[in-house]
């Protein structure tokens, strides 16, 4: 890896890009701390007996109005930008090149599931590798037309909610929501009695019965939360942004930037306060509107700062953003192991202020890993698995950077 801010106009692009996710990691961390704590899970007068009103209330206007899926959008069009530097290359490379793409999905979708089964229910790599299978169809589109399809898709629920999830609900309630309930209750013997009761059990059977549940309770969540177009939407987005910032030879426009960051927070800030205030779920109509736009403000706002020649804060997140697989990963081994009722046992016992100081320490710990990992290393541990995969029996030596 070249220094930030090195003489050529890719290497800043791609140091400035790597930032970018590498900041991602964060927000997604924030966005899944309160999952492997449970308080997402307690009621209202459960979590006032936990931590004073301010506390209570400032972190539930937080986390809606800044944290919640902005960063899974965000990292979804950032692994539409991945794609789109993959898809560029394997053009060039013809057939043979694509078959390598297929294969890395095929991998990808496979730490996935393992990810999902072993250590945590919330993965979102499943699903990235499914819409990754998808993405070479849109491959011929116009950065206009990948825009275009990008943006019905991100908003599609606005017609979908109301024309069918009255339907979508009732049927994934009847059959996915209570076959795992089911499921759990068979494995155990006892009444399933809410997700937060079940992560604090400290009983391992409990914790097999709720690893094996996963798969079911996570279809049923991203259903019931129309993420399938939502995120091939963010990828198509960020094929388009990747397609028009990183592969046309020439440094980021400062200009387009600070315009994708105003519009962005113009947009998407006012629906999202307004999604903090009044609630409603991701289906609401202010979160659909509000949560991509606040994403790509976020995302142009940050690329301003990191694409500048020797920033510290690229210098800083860019390791981070190499080792994305690892360290995401690594997220969800030490929610399961700090707060799950049969390791740790920090589940219902913690607030947001204790939690959210223990997510902001880890990463911070992250951050400092990864720069003395890569210094020695080409690849996060996890990445290199993942090429080696890829590669197995093809005599394809590893690059200094994944493509």
């Amino acid at each position: 890896m070249g220094e930030v801010g090195g003489s050529t106009p890719g290497n800043e692009r791609i140091v400035a890009l790597d930032a970018l996710r590498g900041f991602a990691l964060l927000g997604i961390f924030l966005a899944n701390i309160g999952f492997f704590s449970a308080w997402v899970f307690l009621n209202h007068e459960q979590q006032l007996a936990m931590a004073s009103a301010w506390v209570v209330e400032g972190w539930h206007g937080i986390e809606l109005g800044l944290i919640e899926a902005k960063f899974y959008s965000l990292f979804s069009m950032l692994f539409g930008a991945g794609f789109a530097l993959q898809l560029d290359r394997i053009d060039k490379r013809g057939g043979q090149g694509l078959a390598v793409f297929y294969r890395r999905m095929t991998l990808l979708l496979l730490i996935g599931l393992i990810h999902m089964i072993v250590v945590w229910l919330g993965d979102i790599l499943t699903l990235y590798a499914l819409m990754g299978f998808i993405l070479p169809l849109f491959r011929k589109l116009s950065e206009k037309a990948l825009l275009a399809v990008g943006a019905l898709l991100v908003f599609s629920p606005l017609l979908l909610v109301p024309l069918f999830d009255a339907q979508l609900s009732e049927w994934t309630g009847r059959t996915l929501w209570a076959g795992a309930f089911r499921w759990l209750s068979e494995q155990t013997g006892t009444q399933f009695m809410g997700p937060a009761e079940w992560i604090a059990r400290p009983d391992f059977g409990s914790y097999l019965a709720w690893q094996g549940a996963g798969p079911v309770v996570r279809l049923a969540n991203l259903l019931d939360g129309w993420r399938f177009p939502r995120v091939l939407g963010c990828m198509l987005l960020g094929m388009a942004f990747a397609r028009m910032l990183l592969l046309n030879g020439k440094p980021l426009p400062v200009m387009a930037l600070r315009n994708a960051a105003l519009g962005g927070f113009a947009v998407g800030m006012p629906f999202c306060l307004w999604f903090a205030v009044v609630g409603g779920g991701p289906n609401s109509v202010p979160a659909i509107i509000g949560t991509v736009p606040l994403a790509i403000g976020y995302g142009a706002t940050l690329l301003l700062w990191t694409s500048r020649p020797g920033s510290r804060l690229a210098g800083a997140l860019a390791p981070a953003g190499r080792m994305a697989l690892t360290l995401y990963i690594s997220q969800s081994v030490f929610g399961i192991l700090v707060f799950t009722g049969v390791w740790g046992g920090l589940a219902t016992h913690v607030s947001p202020s204790g939690f959210v100081p223990l997510a902001l320490a880890f990463y911070a710990l992250q951050l400092l890993f990864a720069r003395h990992y890569l210094a020695r290393h080409a690849q996060g541990p996890l990445e290199k698995l993942w090429r080696l995969g890829t590669y197995a029996g093809r005599g394809k030596a590893l690059e200094t950077r994944p493509a």
